[in-house]
């Protein structure tokens, strides 16, 4: 049985993730900037990269969480 990365907790999760958001959301409000798009101010820029940073966080941290959990039933019935 492989017992593979060990987490820290919970505070180690949370800083990975602000950390992850705060640069994704720096980058994607940039080029949302600098693109010319609709909504060019930087305030509006910040909301819609937060909230989709925000959101594919979360769609990776599920699948992850999915995979991990069923990874471990397998193992647990071998």
């Amino acid at each position: 049985m492989t017992r593979g990365y060990r987490m820290r907790g919970p505070a180690g999760l949370a800083l990975a993730l602000a950390l992850w958001l705060g640069w994704v959301s720096s980058v994607m409000a940039e080029e949302m900037v600098m693109s010319g798009s609709r909504y060019s101010a930087p305030l509006w820029a910040w909301i819609a990269a937060i909230a989709v940073a925000a959101g594919l966080s979360a769609v990776g941290l599920a699948l992850g969480f999915w995979f991990l959990r069923k990874r471990s039933r397998i193992e647990s019935s071998e």
